[in-house]
C-alpha cells in the first residue's frame, strides 16, 4: 500500500530484525560461500518492495529488475529510499548487457513474472489450468549462465512479514534453448502457483494476469 512504501524509509539494520523474520538464509549464504550468485524468483506477495531493501540493509548486494512508477513523485522518493538502503535497481528498458554483468559478479538479482507484460519476452505456460503469458526472463538467463533460480517470497505474518526462501528450483537441462526455457519458465510458474494457492489474500489479483491470449 501507499502507506508501506512511505514507511520504507523507517528502516534500518537497528530495527529491520523486529518487523522481518527469515527463512532459508542459508541456501543464500551457501551460494556466496561458493561464490556464486543467484536468480532470486519472486512475485507480487505482501510488501514486495521492502523484501529488497531488507536484504540490502542485512548487508547484502541486491539488485531487482522493475519498472518504473508512474508518479513522478513517488518514483523520486522509491529512488532515494533505495539509494539509501543500497537496493540497486534495474528497469525494464535497461539492457540484457547489464543484467547478465550483474551475474558475472556472482551477484543476485530478482525478478517477478507472475505479470502478463507484453513488453517483455514470455512463452505461454500453464498457471492455474489455464494457458498465461509469462515473462521468461529467468530461464533465458539460466540457459545462458548456469545461475540457479532460487524461490523468495515475502508474505505478511500477524504484524509483521516474513521471508521464505527455498533451495534453488531443479531445472530441465538438455541444451535444446527452446525447450530449457519454455520447460523451465513453466517450473518457476508453478512455484508461483503453489505460493499463491497457501497465500491467496496476499497476492495481487487484480492484476489482470489471463489478457493475452495463445
Amino acid at each position: 500500500s501507499f502507506v508501506e512504501m512511505i514507511s520504507l524509509a523507517k528502516f534500518n539494520r537497528g530495527n529491520i530484525d523486529r518487523y522481518i523474520a527469515c527463512k532459508g538464509i542459508e541456501t543464500v549464504e551457501g551460494l556466496i560461500g561458493q561464490g556464486k550468485g543467484g536468480i532470486v524468483l519472486s512475485g507480487h506477495f505482501g510488501n514486495w518492495e521492502l523484501m529488497a531493501h531488507y536484504f540490502a540493509i542485512k548487508g547484502y548486494k541486491v539488485n531487482v529488475v522493475a519498472r518504473r512508477v508512474r508518479m513522478e513523485q513517488v518514483e523520486r522518493f522509491l529512488a532515494r529510499v533505495r539509494k539509501r538502503h543500497g537496493v540497486n535497481i534495474l528497469y525494464r528498458d535497461s539492457s540484457a548487457k547489464e543484467v547478465l554483468l550483474v551475474l558475472k559478479r556472482n551477484e543476485f538479482i530478482g525478478m517477478m513474472p507472475d505479470q502478463d507484460m507484453d513488453s517483455v519476452s514470455g512463452v505461454f505456460v500453464d498457471f492455474f489450468g489455464r494457458k498465461a503469458h509469462t515473462p521468461n526472463g529467468l530461464a533465458i538467463l539460466n540457459f545462458l549462465t548456469k545461475t540457479p533460480i532460487i524461490p523468495c517470497f515475502m508474505v505478511r505474518k500477524g504484524f509483521g512479514h516474513e521471508i521464505l526462501i527455498e533451495k534453488p528450483i531443479e531445472l530441465g537441462a538438455t541444451g535444446d534453448r527452446e525447450k530449457d526455457i519454455l520447460e523451465n519458465t513453466q517450473r518457476y510458474t508453478k512455484v508461483i502457483e503453489n505460493y499463491v494457492r497457501r497465500f491467496p489474500a496476499q497476492w495481487v489479483w487484480f492484476h489482470e494476469r489471463w489478457k493475452t491470449r495463445p
